[in-house]
Parts: C-alpha cells; sequence; structure tokens
C-alpha cells in the first residue's frame, strides 16, 4: 500500500504529533509499505535520523505570511 504523510514541520520540530508520524511511518515501512514524508524545507532537520532508510522523504518550500 502506498502511504502518504504530509506534516510541515515533521522534520524539524520534535513535539508529540512529529513524533506520532515518524512511529506510525516507521512502522508501515518495516512492514514493507511504500510510505513518503511531504515536508516543509528547513534549515536543519533535527529527525530526519529518527527515519527508517526506505521510507521516501520529500521536502517543500513554503513561506509564512
Amino acid at each position: 500500500m502506498k502511504i502518504a504523510f504530509a506534516h510541515m514541520y515533521t522534520l524539524r520540530n520534535p513535539r508529540g504529533i512529529e513524533r506520532f508520524i515518524i512511529s506510525v511511518a516507521n512502522g508501515l515501512a518495516k512492514k514493507g509499505h511504500d510510505v513518503t514524508l511531504i515536508t516543509g524545507r528547513g534549515p536543519s532537520p533535527v529527525t530526519l535520523g529518527w527515519v527508517v532508510n526506505n521510507i521516501r522523504e520529500r521536502e517543500i518550500y513554503h513561506t509564512t505570511l
């Protein structure tokens, strides 16, 4: 199954929802699902090391108004 999680701060701020998304994504990827994390581009991806290797990570540019 192909699964995508989209959250702008997943790789930058390790708070509650960001930890949850990474945990669920890792669990699904370890079970063989095709997982992609879509997140906002940031200066230093703090939690990137927490993501298992077979998860695709796509950073998108965003601005604040």
